[in-house]
């Protein structure tokens, strides 16, 4: 009887055996993973765009002077320049005689005049002693008031002399940076030729193109940057263009830029407008695998099995990217190496 109990003890065991064998091994097969949930992170929105760097307002500086070669160039393309400072010379010997002869021509008329007063008051006094003729009195008076016109005009010769000379000395009308420099020495230059032109006050703005959809979220006074190298710099949305650009259908956004010493006029740069800071949920990117240009990340649902679950993603922070929508709210997702699992499979979740 003993041993009958026994050998009935001994086919249950074996039979309990048998049956887990198969669990054990499937639990051994499946792959273990880790696991994680996306976490909610400060991201600050932004837009990207690209656009051009120009100057803000430009002065021409014009040359004043006709007849005279330029001699010197004192500034350059890219100095900073305050104003009323010298940029340029022109060659003043010939102003210089112009303006002695013109002080020459002033000092006769002056003495001119003087002698034709000193002739007049003595005919005044000699026609009443009836020593001289009226007659002869108001010539000598029309000779006083045609040496006073005379005078004017050696006045005014002289002052125009001096106005040349001083033009001689090309001057920055205002503070800035020169941009451009068609002066060059040895030129003759006419009245109005172009010598220079400069940035008022060195002051540049990105002309950045975004579509009218974009320009909807921006406003006046909205904070931008844009990357020169390495180096951010920042700036504020000073207008919008009134109307779209006729080709592009974009709207030109006017951004003032802050002074850097890597700024030049007429650079293609890239940028974002900075629209503040929000909470977004965003998961590693060792969990996100890609597939025919979709991003997915690989679910951990009831017992342990996997799904593929199609994403939105937005932008990338260091060893994160930002999801915009398709990502379940509590949901665990393998966190490396799901591009080996396909929907259905059942994995090892390692920890539990």
């Amino acid at each position: 009887m003993i041993r009958w109990l026994v050998f009935l003890l001994w086919v249950c065991v074996a039979a309990q055996a048998q049956e887990g064998a198969p669990k054990a091994a499937a639990e051994q097969a499946a792959l273990a993973v880790e696991v994680a949930q996306a976490t909610r992170v400060a991201h600050e929105r932004s837009l990207a765009a690209d656009g051009v760097v120009v100057a803000r307002e430009l002065a021409a500086v014009n040359a004043q002077v006709a007849g005279v070669s330029l001699a010197r160039l004192e500034a350059d393309i890219g100095d900073r320049v305050q104003a009323g400072q010298v940029l340029a010379r022109f060659d003043a010997a010939l102003l210089q005689q112009e303006l002695a002869q013109a002080q020459a021509q002033e000092a006769r008329a002056q003495a001119a005049l003087a002698q034709a007063k000193r002739n007049a008051a003595r005919a005044g006094k000699l026609v009443q002693e009836r020593a001289v003729s009226v007659s002869d009195s108001e010539q000598l008076a029309s000779a006083v008031r045609e040496g006073q016109a005379a005078l004017n005009g050696a006045v005014a010769a002289r002052k125009l002399a001096q106005l040349r000379l001083g033009y001689a000395e090309v001057r920055a009308p205002v503070a800035g940076v020169v941009a451009a420099r068609p002066a060059e020495v040895g030129m003759t230059a006419g009245v109005g030729s172009p010598l220079f032109v400069l940035q008022v006050d060195g002051a540049l703005e990105w002309q950045a193109q975004v579509s009218p959809e974009d320009a909807q979220r921006l406003k006046v006074g909205t904070p931008a940057r844009v990357l020169v190298g390495e180096v951010a710099v920042p700036g504020r949305v000073r207008l919008f263009a009134p109307v779209a650009d006729a080709q592009s259908r974009r709207v030109v956004v006017f951004v003032a830029l802050e002074r850097h010493a890597d700024l030049r006029a007429n650079l293609l740069l890239r940028g974002q407008f900075l629209l503040g800071k929000e909470e977004v949920w965003a998961v590693p990117v060792s969990a996100l695998v890609r597939e025919d240009g979709q991003d997915f990340v690989v679910l951990v649902e009831a017992g342990n099995r996997v799904r593929r679950q199609a994403l939105v993603l937005g932008e990338r922070l260091g060893d994160r990217v930002v999801v915009r929508d398709g990502l379940p709210e509590g949901a665990r997702f393998v966190l490396r190496s799901g591009s080996f699992l396909q929907d259905g499979d059942v994995v090892r979740v390692v920890g539990e």
